[in-house]
Formats: structure tokens, C-alpha cells, sequence
């Protein structure tokens, strides 16, 4: 087999061996018992309380270093306070606060003792907030590719502003998204994103390759309040138009449309209860996601259809191994113009094509582990191996069938990351277990 030429652990080789009924319950078992192992010592190895000074009274709090965000900003983030006494456990959490704004290479805390009070500092090394963003794929016969720049600290005031142009399947897409996480408050996120995307859709209707042109134009609006450390509630509203030309064949089955157009407005709620912590390579936390959606499909006046939502993450690190899984639901009400799930190599299994396969009902699971290969002074690079599998059913294909057989790949890759920079680069070599393809990818962050 194939799978042999290559240092893959002895468990991918297992799980491909498997009969197709038996790997789901496999995969669940994996992702149950990945985030939780090593959880307890590894937060005790990570931890750097100062508790020599521990008790004392917090004199002064200093911000140093090089950066540009406003130190109002930080100063909101943490939960330290003068006049409070020093708590080693709530100062390491403010530091992994400020870390995980995402534009730090280096925070250090550091307390100085004053008599019976102590001063804390600190020290910040921002890293470069206008950074490229470059990605390039291939899949089957296409290269696709996407240019774009990211800045994720306007003016000093944490405003994330991304604009992307790509190129995927012949065809041209434009993205802007706009986030202001922290300058209405602390507690406070505003956003707003809209988009020009096109690109060929390929389906299979009743056993035939259906080709079709996609067009869709979005823009949507978010509100989001941080209830506590780590619940977060949030609102969003929409309007989405999707129109489908058929392309190929030219004598297209009977089921299969010339022409599908879906203009829609969605309301919607979400509720992220955890928090992953990240120095931009090392993830911890657990995190569990929740949202609710309900449409109004055009020309019609009530919002009648729905879909809902669930995801987990887990990250746990042992020593310079980051053991990270993920796990995805999805449902609708199974009544919309077009199943609204897709399998897709960008977003859920590496190595499938986009909307290929399409359902009303997905449910997918992603297992990776990153470790640290090189250390230098400005970067670093890491290895990983993964395993992600999928099942879609609906209108297209029964339940029973999907989760007997899911879809699933595996792989491994490097990525590469400079201490300055927010972003990272990543390669990817992905195994096709339904087609037996190899998949390649080069992007710049990572896949969850």
C-alpha cells in the first residue's frame, strides 16, 4: 500500500484497514479521549505563577515594550487591578489574555517588590499587523490560489480589516471583512463582512457530473457581548443572494435545473462557552460553540426555514506536542432550495473537492498533532500528522449509509512561522481514501 512509503503512525494505517462501519465509532473514541489526556499535568508544567510575592498589594500595573495598541485596550483586557493583592494564578491568566489578542510575539510578566506592595510590568514585543495573506492549492485538475492583506491593529485600536481577492475553479472572488473586537469596550465586538464570490460547481445528480456556475453576493452585520471570561453570546443578520447556471453536461439529467436563484435574509444567535489560549503555534483550551439561524427565503414574507449548529475544540500541550481535535454538527430543516452543508477540502476534510457533495445534515471530526521540530531566535517550524472524516445526508443520501461510510483522509505537513509574524506558513500533503489521490496545499494559517 502506498501508506507504507511514508513514517505515518501505526493508527492511521489502522483506521484505513478498518471496515467503513467501524470507523465513526473509532474516530468518536479518538476525539473523546484527545483532549482530555495529559490535561492535568500539562497545565501544571505550563504554569508560571510568581508565588514568592504572592498576597502582597499591587502597587502599579506597566505596559512596555514595542507595540502600538493602546494601553486602554490592554488595560480592559486584564483582570488585575491596583490595590488588589497579587494572585499568581489570575496573573498568568492575564498574561495568556493579552496573548491571545493575536498580535504579540513575546508577553512576559514581571513583579517587582516595593516593601509590602509590588509593581507589575508587562513586557510586549507586538509583532507586524500588515501581513500578506497567500494560499495556493491543487486539487484534481485545478490550481487555485488567493492573494489578500490582513491588518489586525488599525490605528492602535485592535480593528482586524482583511481583503482578499482568489482565484478558485476559473473564476474570480472578492472578500472585505471588518472587525472591531475591543474598541466600542472590552466586552464589545462589532463586525461586518461582505463578499463577490464565484466559482464552478460540480455535482452529481442521479449519477451524472452536473457542472455548474456559482455566483453569490453576501453582507452581514455581527454583534457579540462577552457575558464572562469565557461566554460569549452574539447576534448576526444578513442577506445572501446564490444563483446557479448550468454549465455541463449539455444534456443535463432530468432532475438537474438550468438555472437556481436564491436570494435569502437570515437572523441569527450564538453562544461560544470556553476559550482557547494560543502564542500563535501552541493551542490550549476547550471551547464549544452553538449558533441558530432562521431564513426568509425570497419572494416569500415569514421565516420559515432554520439551521443549527454545534462545534467543539480541545487543545491540550505536553510538553512541545500540541494535541488538538475538533468535532462538528450540523443540521437544517431540510425544506431549503439547496442543501445548505458541503464537503469541502478548505473548511472540513483536506483533499475533497468544494461543494462536491452536498447535505442537510453534516457531521465531521478533525484530529491533529503539532510538534515543535526547530527553535532559532526569529522562527520556529513544526510537524503534523492528521486524520479528518465526514458525513453528509439529507435529500441526496440516507442517514445510515452516510455514517457507515464516511468520508475521511489523512496526512501530514510542516508548518513555518516567524516570531514577528501573526501568520504562518503551511504545507500539506493529504491522502483521498474515496478517490486514492494525493492532495497538496500551501496556505498561510492554519486549518482550525
Amino acid at each position: 500500500m502506498m501508506i507504507t512509503r511514508f513514517p505515518y503512525p501505526l493508527l492511521l494505517g489502522f483506521l484505513f484497514e478498518l471496515k467503513a462501519k467501524s470507523r465513526w465509532p473509532i474516530i468518536a473514541l479518538l476525539f473523546l479521549i484527545a483532549t482530555p489526556i495529559f490535561s492535568a499535568k500539562a497545565s501544571a508544567e505550563r504554569s508560571e505563577g510568581l508565588t514568592s510575592s504572592a498576597g502582597k498589594i499591587i502597587r502599579s500595573i506597566r505596559y512596555q515594550g514595542k507595540f502600538k495598541l493602546k494601553t486602554s485596550i490592554l488595560s480592559r483586557e486584564i483582570d488585575s487591578r491596583p490595590g488588589q493583592e497579587l494572585d499568581s494564578k489570575r496573573l498568568e491568566r492575564d498574561r495568556k489574555k493579552i496573548d491571545g489578542l493575536g498580535i504579540f510575539s513575546e508577553v512576559r510578566s514581571e513583579v517587582t517588590e516595593k516593601g509590602d506592595s509590588v509593581d507589575v510590568v508587562f513586557n510586549l514585543t507586538e509583532v507586524w499587523t500588515l501581513i500578506p495573506l497567500l494560499s495556493a492549492g491543487k486539487t484534481d485538475d485545478s490550481f487555485d490560489w488567493m492573494i489578500g492583506a490582513h491588518e489586525r491593529n488599525l490605528a492602535g485600536y485592535l480593528c482586524n480589516v482583511r481583503g482578499l481577492y482568489r482565484r478558485f475553479e476559473g473564476e474570480n472572488s472578492y472578500v472585505l471583512d471588518v472587525i472591531l473586537p475591543r474598541t466600542l469596550g472590552r466586552d464589545f465586538l462589532v463586525g461586518f463582512s461582505t463578499a463577490y464570490e464565484r466559482q464552478k460547481d460540480q455535482v452529481v445528480i442521479d449519477g451524472i457530473e452536473t457542472t455548474y456556475r456559482y455566483l453569490n453576493k453576501y453582507i452581514t452585520v455581527d454583534l457579540g457581548f462577552r457575558a464572562g471570561e469565557k461566554v460569549y453570546p452574539g447576534l448576526f443578520v444578513g442577506y445572501s443572494r446564490e444563483n446557479w447556471s448550468l454549465v455541463a453536461p449539455a444534456e443535463p439529467p432530468d432532475r438537474a435545473r438550468r438555472e437556481l436563484d436564491y436570494p435569502r435574509y437570515f437572523l441569527g444567535a450564538a453562544l461560544s462557552l470556553g476559550r482557547i489560549y494560543s502564542d500563535h503555534f501552541y493551542f490550549e483550551g476547550v471551547q464549544l460553540t452553538s449558533g441558530a439561524t432562521i431564513i426568509r427565503e425570497l419572494p416569500g414574507n415569514r421565516f420559515e426555514k432554520w439551521r443549527l449548529q454545534f462545534t467543539g475544540r480541545g487543545f491540550v500541550v505536553r510538553y512541545d506536542i500540541n494535541l488538538c481535535a475538533r468535532l462538528q454538527y450540523s443540521t437544517s430543516s431540510s425544506d431549503e432550495r439547496v442543501p445548505p452543508y458541503a464537503l469541502s477540502g478548505s473548511y472540513n476534510v483536506r483533499g475533497y473537492r468544494d461543494k462536491y457533495d452536498r447535505g442537510d445534515h453534516f457531521l465531521g471530526c478533525n484530529l491533529e498533532t503539532r510538534r515543535k521540530l526547530i527553535e532559532t531566535k526569529h522562527w520556529y517550524s513544526q510537524a503534523a500528522l492528521f486524520v479528518d472524516a465526514a458525513s453528509l445526508w439529507g435529500r441526496y443520501r440516507d442517514a445510515s449509509e452516510a455514517l457507515r461510510d464516511p468520508y475521511w483522509s489523512f496526512g501530514g505537513g510542516l508548518r513555518l512561522a516567524f516570531k514577528r509574524w501573526p501568520r504562518l506558513g503551511r504545507a500539506d500533503v493529504i491522502f483521498n481514501t474515496s478517490t486514492k489521490s494525493w492532495t497538496y496545499y500551501l496556505s498561510s494559517s492554519q486549518f482550525f
